[in-house]
């Protein structure tokens, strides 16, 4: 199981980035990249539709025998598979490898670089990892307290489901939100929604009904922060500083998942799930304050830049 856990980490990261900027410059060479976050909320919606029915059929099949739960997953991986070989990755963007621990090196340099020079991919880095990591703890954490509370397995699927519903709807109406309020009012006000929804789940017995609205905005930021960060990031680096982001993301997971489960052993999950409620409300408050800094400092270089 740990090595299964191992793989999966893997996969997660080397797709993580990649997939994503093969379909972000795929539409940059086709001069289509507006239409980048509308086809992030539709991927979001079949990502989170297909999830819907898994949740549903992997429970039921879990109170008969997990076996049959894990057999279909490597059915439907084997069909993803052979999808994947079918991919056409897109000329723009493109850097001659000449060798490969050169190419390497150059693209940790660049990408690290790439993001000194730009402070707003930094703080979302920083800051929406953080919360969407306390979302996806709650993922696997909360099955094990639904467990706990008497629930079947049938039964958590169908919360999962309903959660994944939600995901699906936010993610495919992320860009009417975004034309409305504009990304930079997304990007301030949502963190204190997620820190909203961990309170709920923290201090009162709603947890289903938390986490399904917990989901829905996950979908929303995860498909408003990555229209925003694509639009900042040039596209030889693309892959990488997506990747660098999915490191970001696995090394808060390393510290949180262990975390949290030590909480829940000594305490109490519910114990956990406050402490997360509260570590959001800092974490929204400095993603508030690390955007209008950045704001002032870019009026003040555009007012030199006039001068």
């Amino acid at each position: 199981y740990a090595f299964a856990f191992v793989i999966t980490a893997f996969s997660y990261n080397f797709e993580s980035g990649a997939g994503e900027a093969l379909m972000y410059d795929s539409l940059k060479q086709m001069n289509m990249e507006s239409f980048f976050i509308k086809m992030t909320g539709r991927k979001e919606l079949i990502y989170q539709l297909t999830g819907t029915v898994a949740f549903v059929l992997g429970g039921w099949l879990a109170t008969m025998s997990y076996r049959w739960v894990y057999i279909l997953s490597i059915g439907f991986g084997i069909l993803a598979f052979v999808e994947a070989i079918f991919f056409t990755e897109p000329d723009i963007g493109r850097v001659q490898v000449t060798s490969i621990k050169e190419s390497m090196r150059g693209q940790i340099v660049g990408a690290f670089e790439a993001i000194k020079s730009r402070p707003r991919i930094a703080y979302l880095y920083f800051s929406i990892n953080i919360l969407v990591a306390f979302i996806t703890t709650l993922f696997f954490y909360l099955q094990n307290y639904f467990k706990g509370q008497g629930m079947l397995e049938s039964e958590i699927g169908i919360i999962l489901a309903a959660a994944s519903i939600g995901g699906a709807l936010a993610g495919v109406q992320a860009w009417r939100l975004e034309n409305y309020f504009g990304n930079r009012i997304l990007l301030r006000i949502l963190p204190f929604f997620i820190s909203i929804g961990l309170w709920v789940i923290a201090l009162t017995r709603l947890e289903a009904l938390a986490f399904i609205y917990l989901s829905a905005l996950d979908g929303l930021i995860f498909v408003v922060t990555r229209d925003y960060i694509n639009k900042l990031i040039p596209s030889d680096q693309r892959a990488t500083l997506l990747s660098v982001d999915s490191m970001i993301f696995s090394l808060n997971m390393i510290v949180l998942f262990p975390l949290v489960g030590k909480l829940g052993d000594v305490y109490s999950l519910k114990i956990a799930f406050l402490c997360m409620a509260t570590f959001s409300v800092v974490i929204a408050g400095i993603n508030l304050v690390m955007i209008r800094r950045l704001e002032r400092r870019e009026k003040a270089l555009e007012e030199i830049g006039h001068n």
